[in-house]
């Protein structure tokens, strides 16, 4: 994708429309992240549930600087309750899976991590002056880097911003395999009048008021219902799926208000691929072990044989396509030569077999190595498109790309395709609803003023349990048809478990796994009970 292409979908902030969004890779989003995280969490210590204070907020974001992914444990022990009995994490805090024998309850479990940040300190641990550099004035540069990276999507230009950074050619090569995309719905000056708000406590409706920006006219005036999407909000969700899932979300709720009145809490299944079975997960894990070192082999054999004293993510797929090619360019037959390709940047490209611009689809899959020049006879067309109507020609490069034994079926079918390929319905509605649960949880926490429940302090309202809870569940209630390819009723079944669902349920499993070893009852006339 070109870097054109990449500002055109980068679009413009919530609150100041005039302004670009940042880029998720920048130290201030991944601040404010953060700060959001733990102004929202909330402790017990003996028994008595309160949010964190402004210092204990500070010295946790020290920490989370020098750690790659800081933990629950992490949280309790800078808070000085380590081994302490009397301290625990209020119910529903602690996300993710609890494991078996997990005797912290899940506090190993990660809280949030600083990716970029550390990715970035990492690949300059070799040159600490750079660091420098980036990290002055608040981070500035690393954010301005970050902002680089994900625009930039080629070597040459990558080289060329980063260079205006003023560190060192050692440290640009450095930085040329990160691979980072995507943007937030703030820009920089909105977080930086954000966060501190967040830093102090507050949450995120009460920051946005706190840096001067009239959040509390996107909401309806008693927060009773749920007021339609402004302007600002429909024209940052760029994906029309999500946008029509959202709309119809906010009318479905409000219906259900006009009838039955303010719910007492709101629940939105979470999707996730915690609901493949063991085997599924160790398959996935599997296959990323052996990607993970096979590019490993490829960047040894480039500095060694090629002498590329740090090989690019680019120079490692260009690599990994030609030898999948056999060597040879698929839209034309021609050798491509090694050393070439190497010593010179534009002599072989990677093209998508789908223009992108038309499918999304940017994987390996999806992509070719080509000359440059048939690279630009293609254009924004698919193989059939370009070369169909030229029968001989059609013929040559259907036999090409038959006789290549090391191509997989699926980007097989992509080159020989007389349509466009369907997508993968399935990877992009998964992303879809991820998107759509975040922001629908975010978008109703902050729009409903829910009733205030007799006897209980800091309880969540808006509450998402996640896809490997409900399919636990399922199997433990024995709810729903077993085979759920007979038809769709297994969503409905799903509803009615999330329904049920609950933090204080949720904590039960989590006891209930760690003493019993739950997970393991095969039994199938066994019944458990959670009341």
């Amino acid at each position: 994708m070109t870097s054109e292409l990449i500002k055109k979908m980068r679009g413009y902030c919530e609150f100041e429309p005039e302004k670009p969004r940042a880029p998720k890779a920048s130290y201030s989003f991944e601040l404010f992240r953060l700060a959001q995280n733990l102004s929202h969490l909330r402790i017990v210590v003996d028994r008595e549930t309160r949010q964190l204070s402004e210092d204990e907020i500070a010295k946790i974001i020290e920490k989370a600087k020098n750690v790659k992914v800081l933990k629950y444990e992490h949280i309790r022990d800078i808070l000085g309750y380590k081994d302490d009995q009397s301290f625990s994490f209020a119910q529903g805090m602690i996300r993710g899976k609890i494991k078996n024998d997990d005797k912290k309850n899940g506090e190993s479990n990660k809280f949030d991590s600083m990716i970029f940040y550390h990715t970035v300190k990492k690949a300059l641990e070799q040159h600490p002056k750079d660091w420098d550099i980036l990290a002055t004035n608040n981070f500035e540069l690393l954010d301005t880097a970050g902002l680089m990276l994900t625009v930039n999507k080629d070597d040459s230009s990558l080289r060329t911003e980063l260079s205006k950074l003023n560190i060192s050619t050692y440290a640009v090569e450095a930085l040329l395999p990160i691979n980072v995309s995507g943007f937030v719905h703030l820009s920089f000056d909105s977080l930086h009048r954000i966060t501190p708000w967040l830093l102090r406590g507050l949450n995120y409706s009460e920051a946005v008021e706190k840096a001067g920006y009239s959040f509390s006219q996107s909401l309806s005036g008693n927060k009773k219902k749920l007021p339609p999407l402004s302007e600002k909000q429909a024209a940052q969700i760029t994906n029309p799926v999500v946008k029509r899932a959202v709309s119809q979300t906010i009318k479905v709720v409000n219906a259900i208000i006009r009838k039955y009145g303010m719910p007492y809490s709101v629940k939105i299944e979470t999707a996730s691929e915690l609901a493949k079975n063991a085997q599924e997960r160790n398959k996935i894990k599997n296959i990323q072990d052996e990607n993970a070192e096979y590019n490993e082999k490829i960047k040894q054999k480039l500095i060694t044989e090629f002498n590329i004293p740090t090989p690019t993510g680019l120079q490692i797929t260009k690599f990994k396509l030609r030898e999948q090619q056999n060597g040879v360019s698929l839209y034309s037959g021609k050798e491509i030569n090694l050393e070439n390709l190497f010593a010179d940047e534009h002599y072989g490209e990677i093209d998508h077999i789908i223009p992108f611009s038309r499918c999304g689809n940017d994987g390996l899959n999806n992509k070719v190595l080509v000359f440059a020049d048939e690279n630009q006879e293609k254009g924004n067309l698919t193989p059939y498109e370009a070369w169909g109507g030229d029968d001989k020609k059609w013929t040559q490069f259907e036999a090409r790309v038959r006789a290549t034994a090391g191509l997989p079926t699926a980007k097989r079918d992509r080159l020989l395709s007389k349509s466009k390929p369907v997508e993968d319905w399935n990877v992009r509605a998964l992303n879809d609803t991820r998107y759509i649960s975040r922001f629908l949880r975010q978008y109703i926490r902050d729009n409903l003023d829910f009733p205030k429940i007799e006897g209980e302090t800091g309880a969540q309202r808006v509450f998402s349990p996640s896809g490997s809870i409900t399919s636990y569940l399922r199997r433990v209630w024995h709810v729903g048809n077993k085979n759920r390819d007979d038809n769709n009723l297994h969503h409905a079944a799903d509803a009615c478990i999330i329904a049920a669902t609950s933090p204080s349920i949720i904590q039960k499993i989590s006891s209930l796994n760690k003493y019993y070893e739950l997970f393991k009852y095969t039994d199938k006339k066994t019944r458990l009970s959670i009341n």
